[in-house]
């Protein structure tokens, strides 16, 4: 028998003063579960493109489930008897997984897409209630770019959703045989593809970064939310996929901003890609105006949304930031190490900056930034 479920959904944002956009938050789900309250936990950074391919996972096959029985208070114990196996082998597997924080009850002859990661200190396989595992109805976007990914050799995908927001911005609908077009952000090489019935895309693309966006012929515009940050820009890497969901809505009916942008390039210290990710901080020479940008795994970034005025930009140099002191000194664009030498850059009313480019010094050993917590 199914168990009734009730829950209260709380954010809590971990945020910075200015401009600065948030960096992690924690989305707490109370949930009522066989009369006992329960606390479910997601977290992670937001709006940002995320890996949606198998590397982080033991086992991903789509399999059956032949029996599922509840163990201790939130957990239930399932057999899977695999089916089409996309990582790992075929043998029947013994899953945990939390029940009660799961988003659908999951019971005997379930057929599902399973992701499972295997605990580091139990060796055990687990279900994450937080992960992207579905029932098989859901599954069918999911099957088909594991497929293509099993397939790749030298190219990388990229997916999404696209939903278009209705009058009063709740209401969302997919945005379905729609051209979706990726613009290579070094090359300008641009690539064409179809939303499906469910607003789904798919792109195969050569390694590089990619603004992705609907075909300028709808004239529809990306909608950014208050906590949205890294919008269009998606990295492609030889055998991976990133997925990127987005809302629109027609661009007669925004109103353009007088902010503008500023985007550039960080060169690493020894020249590969970072795996450490850095934040470049754009600072106001005039006032107490701050804001920062995300740096990708190749030295890229863009901060939107700047209000107009003279700024430098860098890494470390806004003091007392904790998350963005992430080099042990302070790097000003162009490459100088105080403020009296960087170049002062002034973003006039809905003015783009791009080429931006500094590089970090060679003894830079950049820190990782602190972990929000989290619950699978």
């Amino acid at each position: 028998m199914l168990t009734r479920r009730k829950w209260r959904t709380a954010v809590a944002i971990l945020a910075v003063a200015g401009l600065a956009p948030s960096l992690y938050a924690v989305i707490v789900e109370v949930r009522e579960y066989h009369g006992k309250q329960v606390t479910c936990l997601h977290s992670g950074l937001i709006g940002v493109a995320k890996a949606c391919g198998t590397e982080a996972y033991a086992r991903v096959f789509t399999g059956i489930v032949r029996s599922a029985v509840e163990v201790g208070d939130t957990d239930k114990l399932l057999q899977i008897i695999p089916d089409e196996v996309f990582v790992g082998d075929s043998s029947e597997a013994t899953v945990t997984t939390n029940q009660a924080c799961l988003h659908t009850d999951i019971q005997a002859g379930d057929r599902w897409l399973f992701y499972l990661y295997r605990d580091p200190k139990s060796d055990k396989l687990v279900l994450s209630y937080d992960g992207p595992s579905k029932p098989i109805t859901e599954a069918e976007d999911d099957i088909s770019m594991l497929r293509n990914l099993g397939r790749l050799t030298d190219r990388g995908i990229i997916i999404g959703t696209i939903e278009r927001l209705g009058e009063g911005g709740e209401k969302r609908t997919p945005l379905s045989d729609s051209r979706v077009v990726a613009k290579n952000v070094k090359t300008r090489d641009e690539y064409s593809t179809y939303t499906n019935e469910r607003g789904h895309f798919e792109f195969e693309l050569p390694v590089g970064q990619y603004d992705v966006a609907p075909a300028s012929e709808y004239g529809l515009v990306e909608v950014t939310g208050s906590f949205s940050m890294l919008k269009g820009r998606i990295p492609v890497w030889k055998q991976r996929c990133w997925e990127h969901d987005f809302d629109v809505k027609p661009a007669s009916s925004v109103v353009l901003p007088n902010n503008g942008t500023i985007s550039g390039h960080v060169g690493s210290p020894d020249g590969k890609p970072f795996t450490v990710h850095p934040w470049v901080q754009i600072v106001s020479i005039d006032s107490e105006v701050f804001t920062s940008a995300y740096v990708d795994a190749n030295g890229y970034f863009e901060a939107k949304d700047v209000k107009p005025g003279r700024y430098v930009v860098g890494l470390g140099i806004r003091k007392g930031m904790g998350y963005f002191s992430d080099a042990p000194t302070p790097v000003y664009y162009p490459g100088a190490g105080t403020r009296d030498q960087a170049a002062i850059i002034e973003i006039r009313p809905g003015e783009n900056r791009t080429n931006i480019d500094f590089q970090l010094p060679i003894e830079d050993v950049l820190k990782p930034l602190g972990q929000a917590t989290s619950n699978p």
